[in-house]
């Protein structure tokens, strides 16, 4: 009997353990991309905006004064205010 199924017998085993394997790996790739996602939104839940508020014009405003111009305590030197 085993010399007339012999490869017929190494065949199915083959075939089934290729099955296993297939689903096994089908699994654990669902489980991978399953925990990938839930990554991926913790990361984007904490990610500081695509334009945070100080690139804004409003921001230049804080720090030029409502004129536009430097205010001179940031820094700014006034050319008519010199020493003397």
């Amino acid at each position: 009997m085993k010399r007339s199924y012999g490869w017929v017998l190494v065949a199915s085993q083959t075939a089934v353990f290729c099955l296993l394997a297939a689903v096994a790996l089908v699994v654990l790739l669902r489980i991978r991309r399953r925990r990938d996602i839930e990554r991926i939104a913790r990361l984007r839940a904490t990610e500081p905006p695509a334009r945070p508020a100080y690139w804004d014009a409003g921001a230049d405003v804080a720090a030029t004064g409502e004129s536009g111009e430097p205010e001179p305590w940031r820094g700014e030197v006034d050319p008519g205010s010199g020493p003397g």
